[in-house]
């Protein structure tokens, strides 16, 4: 798998964005919607990508 870059949005309890941040994580090219945690999810857009 590849590592991509995407945004991560950190949601309070009332669905407000209340972080926003960078991180590298490995996913599917198809990947559409991925979970980081339970408050925690990764926006739909990828941001960039990074290797091969």
């Amino acid at each position: 798998m590849k590592k991509y870059k995407y945004l991560l949005l950190s949601k309070d309890k009332f669905g407000f964005n209340t972080q926003f941040f960078y991180t590298y994580i490995e996913a599917e090219l198809t990947a559409k919607n991925i979970f980081y945690s339970e408050k925690t999810i990764i926006n739909l857009e990828k941001i960039e990508w990074q290797g091969e």
